[in-house]
């Protein structure tokens, strides 16, 4: 066997290895690409949007401040002492 065509070999061998190695790669990401769920849920979005809007929030807070004077006009008027000579 001549040295010449042993490296050769070894060439041709590692280049193999390497286009393999890199078919596997490549396989290895499309497939794990796949299984991720990147899609947008309208429901997820619409969540997000109530939950970041300043408006509803201050809204809320205003309806929180109305229920909480409705409920002090409720009771009943201080007490009076009085007396008459």
């Amino acid at each position: 066997m001549n040295v010449r065509s042993s490296k050769d070999g070894i060439f041709f061998l590692s280049k193999l290895l390497l286009v393999a190695l890199f078919i596997v790669v490549t396989l290895t990401e499309i497939v794990l690409s796949e299984d991720k769920d990147n899609t947008l849920r309208m429901q997820d979005v619409i969540n997000e949007a109530l939950r970041m809007n300043p408006e509803l929030q201050a809204a809320k807070l205003s309806w929180s401040v109305s229920t909480e004077k409705t409920l002090q006009e409720r009771a009943l008027d201080d007490p009076v002492l009085g007396f008459t000579y």
